[in-house]
């Protein structure tokens, strides 16, 4: 973790130091959320799943603040440098933490769904991709408030092994829905359930790649697998 200069303008820097925790703490907040819902799915905890669903306006409004801080920094300090790509960088990461809130939430949604228990096969698909997209997050997160460029360059190059994870789940969801018609609208929300989990890995590789525009100014957006690793 790089260790970074201080401003001599105690309000500016108190205000940069605000924005970061207001990131950190939202990441944390999200990952949390994610944790909860896939464990309210597996549990069939339709408490749990309220809960979650009820936390995802606090991080709604965690986005709002975290905007119009990044606008008054922009309006009142006119920030270069690594200050400037911060406000770039919590612009944009607060929009994806604040995405995967809402897939956390239509996960919760999801078990009031389903039935209390998930044929074992599917259940084990699903687990295996929960665990890979959730640790994803955990990794984004981690990266973001430790200042890891490493670990949020790598998130990209593990999104292929969750793609894959989903595209089997998904998979052995239609072929049951086809071998049992019956089934089909329990298949149908676990189906959505597998693409939610598959999305936060996305924004988990989007709020990767802003770590690494924010510490290291490099744009890594549709860059190949080597030249991420550089």
């Amino acid at each position: 973790m790089t260790e970074r200069p201080r401003h001599v303008d105690p309000v500016y820097e108190a205000s940069l130091e605000e924005l970061r925790t207001t990131l950190e703490v939202m990441g944390t907040r999200v990952e949390d959320m994610a944790r909860r819902a896939v464990r309210a799915l597996f549990e069939h905890d339709l408490v749990l799943a309220r809960e979650v669903i009820e936390s995802d306006d606090e991080i709604d409004a965690m986005e709002v603040r975290s905007d119009a801080h990044c606008i008054q920094i922009l309006a009142r300090h006119a920030p270069v440098g690594e200050d400037l790509r911060l406000v770039t960088c919590a612009l944009k990461v607060v929009t994806d933490l604040e995405r995967v809130g809402d897939l956390a939430t239509s996960i919760a949604k999801s078990v009031a769904q389903l039935p209390a228990t998930m044929e074992p096969n599917i259940a084990s698909d699903v687990e295996r991709l929960a665990d890979r997209s959730i640790g994803e997050l955990h990794k984004a997160v981690q990266a973001l408030r430790q200042r890891q460029s490493e670990t949020a360059r790598a998130l990209a190059l593990e999104d292929d092994l969750v793609d894959e994870l989903n595209r089997r789940a998904f998979e052995r969801v239609i072929a049951t829905a086809e071998s049992d018609p019956a089934r089909l609208p329990e298949m149908l929300v676990l189906a959505a359930v597998c693409r939610h989990l598959e999305r936060i890995g996305d924004h988990a590789v989007n709020v990767g790649e802003m770590v690494v525009y924010f510490l290291e100014g490099r744009v890594l957006r549709h860059a190949k697998a080597d030249e991420r690793l550089r």
